[in-house]
């Protein structure tokens, strides 16, 4: 009996502690239709405009697409606007568990992290070795940029 209520006060006890918050967060849809996405965090305040929320969990959680899986098919359609501002002006850092609250709250996003084993492909040499076989009697062209163009002036 004494352990149970051990735990009980122990879970209590972290569903009082608050995850961080912006001082203030406004989200709104962007219906905008451009396909220009904006992002922009400054020390205290955070901008996005036109994201997906993918996008958003990728920022706020340090994750890659395809490390994403589930939810609804609008996280990858639906555009928004994000404007928030931190105290104490926070780093980039700093803002990210607010950032995580944020989406956690608006969204109801709930996340859980699993280790997946994925495929893995090795390049390897053909057992003659490598055969590989240049072209005769022509010289690759280099492809022309800017800075060919600054060295020529």
């Amino acid at each position: 009996m004494r352990k149970l209520a051990a735990v009980a006060l122990i879970s209590c006890s972290l569903c009082l502690a608050q995850s961080p918050q912006f001082e203030v967060a406004v989200i709104k849809p962007n219906v905008s239709g451009g396909g220009n996405m904006f992002f922009r965090p400054t020390p205290g305040r955070f901008n996005a405009e036109n994201m997906q929320l993918k996008e958003l969990i990728m920022v706020a959680y340090g994750v890659k697409g395809f490390q994403i899986q589930g939810g609804p098919a609008w996280i990858e359609s639906a555009r928004f606007d994000i404007t928030a501002k931190a105290e104490n002006n926070a780093a980039m850092p700093q803002m990210l568990p607010m950032l995580q609250s944020l989406l956690e709250d608006h969204f109801k996003l709930s996340i859980r992290r699993e280790q997946k084993d994925l495929p893995v492909y090795v390049l390897v040499p053909a057992k003659g070795g490598v055969q590989t076989t240049g072209i005769e009697g022509r010289q690759l062209r280099r492809a022309y940029s800017w800075r060919d163009a600054a060295a020529a002036t």
